[in-house]
């Protein structure tokens, strides 16, 4: 009965943490490249920084006008890429990737998506 109380106290925290994460900095990295070389047309991509975060809403951090978003802790990373001298801001999670476009110039491939410098 003991051994139960203990894990059901270790669990939570393990999960918040991110010690029992199968989402990693690799798989992030991996797909924001993916998602970055789709978009520019460039195989000459770089990892500029990786970094674990977590966001107070499923937003990644980077909130679009008129959407609604999950008001829950969201684990992933912020990953940060370079090609061709332009930085792109990216966020991830286990189920998603985006590109963080507040405060960013447009990029110059794809009008659409943009860049940070």
């Amino acid at each position: 009965m003991y051994m139960h109380k203990r894990m059901l106290v270790v669990l939570p925290l393990l999960l918040l943490s991110g010690v029992a994460m199968a989402f990693d900095r690799d798989d992030a990295v991996r797909k924001a490249t993916t998602a970055l070389r789709e978009m520019v047309n460039d195989h000459d991509i770089s990892v500029v920084s990786a970094a674990a975060q977590q966001w107070r809403d499923s937003s990644l951090g980077c909130p679009q006008a008129g959407m609604m978003y999950a008001q829950v802790i969201t684990t992933g990373y912020r990953v940060i890429l370079k090609s061709k001298d332009k930085k792109y801001d990216w966020r991830v999670s286990e189920y998603s990737a985006r590109l963080c476009e507040s405060n960013a110039k447009k990029a110059p491939h794809n009008p659409a998506k943009r860049a940070i410098d």
